[in-house]
């Protein structure tokens, strides 16, 4: 399991357990003030003027790309090393991906970058792979001449900074992710972020086209955290193994990434709207960021310090 939920903790696990079981929680299941909250929460801690929430990351990227006015047949530089959802979310979007390398910092080599822009590249995605930062100097340098936007992927770098500024405040939008593995996690979630009031806006009319998420995929996304609690737990023994193979195997919990994602193909429940329930659980894990980031920087020198060939 790649991501085998370790932002886990027993409040999140009594959070969802509420929402499952208690019908006074159940009126709150879709929407309520924790969405608000949550916005709130990234507009004060990145310092920008809009943060708007969405059922996942690869929604927030799609929808980012689409603010930027894309057009059919524009391109798009993205990092040949990335996720298969980042490629999908440019393409959906009617946007033709263009691979760029990276360097020894896995990140887009702006060497490279500058190879691929053609008259037709209208935006570059600068991801900021495993929290360390790209070389946000010379590709703003280069973005600049060539008049190209940037959106920032902060996926997995939420709380990372770059010369004293937190990146997602250097392009002309941002995404997150709060997926399973990510660095804060309500299991799926996202959001994009952005100074520009025109970008905002645009995101506010899609925000307002998309359903809520469906009843079915809530269930599975809250019954993720009790299974893999207890998954976890057991998992030295048979059962827990077991226990999470089958869930995930009968879709009684959610999986990272579809079949059809896989080939390119988009899924019928995503994009749609971030569930009120999933957003309290974000919530509780934004509040205790720092701490969460403090614990990750630990471990990386652990496999710096111990891994030496």
């Amino acid at each position: 399991f790649t991501g085998f939920a370790p932002n886990l903790t027993k409040q999140s696990v009594v959070t969802a357990l509420k929402f499952l079981f208690l019908p006074n929680y159940w009126t709150k299941f879709k929407i309520g003030e924790s969405l608000g909250e949550a916005e709130q929460f990234l507009k004060d801690y990145f310092g920008v003027k809009h943060a708007l929430l969405f059922d996942s990351g690869r929604s927030a990227l799609y929808f980012a790309v689409k603010s930027l006015g894309i057009k059919q047949g524009d391109e798009i530089i993205v990092q040949a090393y990335t996720c298969v959802v980042v490629v999908n979310a440019v393409k959906f979007a009617g946007a033709k991906p263009i691979y760029a390398d990276i360097d020894d910092t896995l990140n887009i080599n702006p060497d490279d970058l500058l190879k691929k822009i053609t008259k037709n590249t209208r935006a570059v995605i600068v991801q900021h792979t495993f929290g360390i930062t790209a070389n946000l100097d010379k590709i703003m340098e280069i973005c600049r001449k060539n008049n190209i936007k940037i959106i920032e992927d902060c996926a997995h770098s939420l709380g990372a900074s770059y010369k004293g500024q937190k990146v997602g405040t250097f392009g002309d939008v941002s995404i997150l992710s709060f997926g399973s593995d990510k660095v804060a996690s309500c299991n799926r979630g996202g959001a994009v972020i952005t100074n520009n009031q025109e970008i905002a806006n645009k995101l506010t009319d899609f925000k307002t086209r998309i359903p809520n998420t469906s009843n079915i995929k809530i269930i599975q996304h809250l019954l993720h955290f009790p299974i893999f609690y207890i998954g976890k737990l057991l998992y030295s023994f048979t059962a827990g193994k077991l226990l999470l193979f089958l869930s995930k195997k009968m879709y009684i919990i959610n999986r990272i990434i579809y079949e059809p994602e896989k080939y390119g193909k988009q899924v019928l429940f995503y994009p749609a709207q971030m569930p009120n329930c999933l957003a309290e659980i974000l919530l509780l894990q934004l509040k205790d960021l720092d701490n969460m980031n403090k614990h990750r920087v630990a471990i990386a020198k652990l496999y710096k310090e111990k891994i030496t060939n």
